[in-house]
């Protein structure tokens, strides 16, 4: 186990917040889509609408989870290192 070159780490971690804030975007406007079509459509017939579009809560979820895996790892790969050497 080798700690992970920071610049790296780094650039993936901007990666992962450029990824968030469009996931965000998403989200934001597939729910006020939804809440407009709500307030239109009370027969409830848009089940079938949302298969196959973007989830952005689901790669949201996954994106923070890989973010806070891949930190954590890395802390604790350069303290064991720290504390070996």
């Amino acid at each position: 186990m080798q700690p992970r070159d920071y610049q790296v780490l780094e650039s993936e971690n901007e990666q992962y917040l450029k990824s968030c804030k469009f996931l965000l975007k998403e989200w934001n406007t597939g729910l006020q889509e939804f809440i407009t079509e709500a307030v239109k459509e009370k027969d409830g017939e848009d089940g079938v609408k949302n298969v196959g579009k973007l989830n952005p809560k689901k790669h949201l979820e996954d994106t923070y989870e890989n973010i806070n895996i891949d930190n954590l790892n890395q802390n604790l790969v350069s303290l064991i290192h720290k504390t070996i050497y």
